[in-house]
């Protein structure tokens, strides 16, 4: 998405590209969290427990499709019931605690 803002009263413009980033699928048992964004970037994957209002990441680089892989094993079991958050620089998406099939 590419977004264009202008100010009336000073005439500055200023240009936003969005671009689709998130979480397609986790693991619980191998402790993976796979995902989706632009191509050979750098993105911030955090996991959140709110009940134990701790939580861990790591950054990941997508290869040239703009897939990613997370793999948190080792490092913390991730659970059904956190939150995951996705961010590249601005760019940021929340996904709720649900399992995906």
């Amino acid at each position: 998405m590419y977004l264009v803002i202008t100010d009336e009263a000073t005439s500055k413009v200023k240009e936003l590209v969005l671009t689709d980033i998130g979480v397609s699928h986790y693991d619980v048992d191998a402790d993976w969290v796979l995902g989706y964004g632009p191509p050979e970037v750098g993105l911030q994957v955090h996991v959140h427990d709110e009940e134990l209002d701790e939580g861990f990441g790591q950054e990941v680089i997508t290869d040239i499709n703009g897939d990613w892989v997370a793999d948190f094993s080792g490092i913390a079991d991730i659970r059904y019931q956190h939150l995951w958050q996705v961010c590249r620089n601005l760019m940021r998406m929340v996904i709720p605690p649900a399992p995906i099939g």
